[in-house]
């Protein structure tokens, strides 16, 4: 049996920090939200959803493995939440088991080994039980191959032959051991064979047989202990392939748990947005050398999840063929939010996810990192520009070509010219390398130079009415010489005059 729901081909692994650029991107983009709306209160679900989010796949198969798992969860969704649901209850049947040894004594690691598979049995029950249910509801590759693994290892002979193995394994009719001679008549090779029941005039006692037996004193410690001895050599092998029949279980119920929490964690935060009145939409993936990135009614998930959802609008994005977009426009006026909503966009897409929009297409990133403005280290160890450089160096180091970097407001540490300067200089290389970025900015020089100088990029610019009242519409527009932070001023100091 084989957990491949979240990969075709390996499990799904648990990694608390997937990449060195982690910790920015979940800062940047506001992520924890999200975390905490796929997992609740549930920890073990939010590491598994924290570690897909953050290790974007690189393949087009991969993701598309993903999407039809999670199609088929869509629409089956108390089969999947019953399936985690059960894989917890045995992880959890299976910790409760005591574990009294330190070190490797055959007969508690087959005493362990019997509790333990006698503990799991009933779970395989229900877990054959589901899939005998759901094996003809689903199409994805990933859930058929699961559900017919199931049914076709766990039928009725597997779960009487198991019970029947499992009472030998306690050996109700004694040890028997069988040897051979060795140099001085000592017992070689050791061989446990299966149990019989003596026939009836030997255990009454009445038996003409010849035989020999030998009762040990009771204060005869080291005659017991050499019977122990004897008896975990006869069963060492034994309890060796039980002891990993029992932990191959365990494992397979910890990846039956982890697979199928991330698509439950899915399921949670559909239906969070639902609640708020937003849909979702599964994207279209392409390969990286296609260069698609466009969409329509983009919309911020975070957003949408907090106490204002009514401050949502949804932006479209038509960036094909460019490799970069940079965004200008009125102060407040939604570019953060909306460079928040593409990498968001991104990330979802390129962990088999839905995404937060009417529709959405975009081409395979080999890493997706992030590079916002900080305030000033509040421990004086470094000015605000020198840890700008300092992470925008880390960047440079981790990420290579394909990948796609979220710029916002970097440099602005800096002077404008000297901004200007650099900001060109570090998305020239960028460029050149096939990283592509979104560069919000309010420099009107640094902008006006990318674009003269990187012709493959496309400009948005915040939409900002006559009147000066922000839409938080991001439209294709030409960089401007002023990002209206009058309009900020009249209305907070005249406001504060009145």
């Amino acid at each position: 049996m084989k957990v491949q729901l979240m990969f075709a081909d390996r499990s799904f692994p648990i990694t608390p920090y997937p990449s060195l650029l982690a910790d920015d991107l979940v800062q940047d983009l506001q992520l924890e939200t999200i975390f905490e709306a796929m997992s609740g209160d549930d920890r073990f679900l939010y590491n598994v959803v924290r570690s897909a989010l953050l290790a974007p796949l690189r393949s087009v198969a991969e993701i598309r493995h993903r999407q039809q798992v999670l199609n088929d969860c869509i629409r089956r969704p108390n089969a999947i939440a019953d399936i985690y649901t059960l894989a917890g209850q045995a992880v959890a049947a299976e910790r409760k088991i005591y574990v009294g040894f330190v070190r490797y004594h055959p007969s508690l690691v087959l005493h362990r080994a019997i509790n333990v598979l006698s503990a799991l049995l009933p779970f395989l029950d229900r877990l054959h039980n589901i899939a005998a249910t759901e094996v003809d509801s689903v199409t994805s590759p990933g859930l058929s191959a699961l559900h017919r693994g199931i049914l076709a290892d766990l039928d009725d002979e597997f779960f009487a032959a198991a019970r029947q193995q499992l009472r030998l394994l306690q050996f109700p009719d004694g040890v028997i051991i069988g040897k051979h001679l060795g140099q001085a008549n000592t017992g070689v090779d050791d061989l446990l064979h299966p149990s019989e029941k003596e026939p009836l005039l030997e255990r009454v006692g009445l038996s003409h047989g010849s035989s020999v037996s030998v009762q040990i004193p009771a204060r005869d410690d080291a005659g017991a202990q050499a019977l122990e001895d004897l008896r975990d050599r006869a069963v060492n092998h034994v309890a060796d392939a039980a002891g990993q029949a029992a932990d191959f279980l365990v494992d397979y119920f910890r990846a039956l748990r982890r697979e199928t929490g991330f698509y439950l964690g899915c399921l949670n935060l559909r239906r969070r947005l639902a609640d708020r009145g937003r849909s979702v939409v599964m994207p279209e993936v392409a390969e990286h050398d296609r260069r698609r990135w466009h969409g329509h009614g983009l919309y911020e998930p975070c957003l949408a999840l907090s106490d204002h959802p009514a401050q949502v609008v949804p932006n479209d994005l038509d960036a094909d063929s460019a490799n970069g977009v940079i965004i200008t426009g009125a102060n407040s006026g939604g570019k953060s939010t909306f460079l928040r909503t593409l990498g968001t966009a991104q990330l979802m897409a390129q962990c088999g996810m839905f995404v937060a929009a009417d529709d959405f297409c975009c081409s395979v990133r080999t890493d997706v990192c992030s590079h916002f403005i900080r305030e000033e280290d509040s421990t004086m160890s470094s000015g605000r520009f020198d840890d700008e450089l300092i992470r925008l160096g880390k960047i440079v180091d981790a990420i290579g070509p394909g990948a796609l970097i979220l710029m916002n407001e970097s440099l602005a540490s800096t002077d404008a010219r000297e901004a200007a300067d650099l900001g060109t200089e570090f998305l020239q290389a960028f460029a050149d390398r096939d990283v592509g970025f979104v560069f919000v900015t309010h420099n009107y020089d640094l902008a006006r130079r990318l674009r003269a100088e990187l012709p493959d990029t496309i400009a948005l610019r915040a939409q900002r009415r006559d009147d000066g009242a922000r839409t938080y519409r991001v439209l294709p527009g030409e960089p401007l010489p002023t990002s209206f932070g009058k309009d900020i001023y009249q209305r907070v100091m005249e406001g504060s005059l009145r």
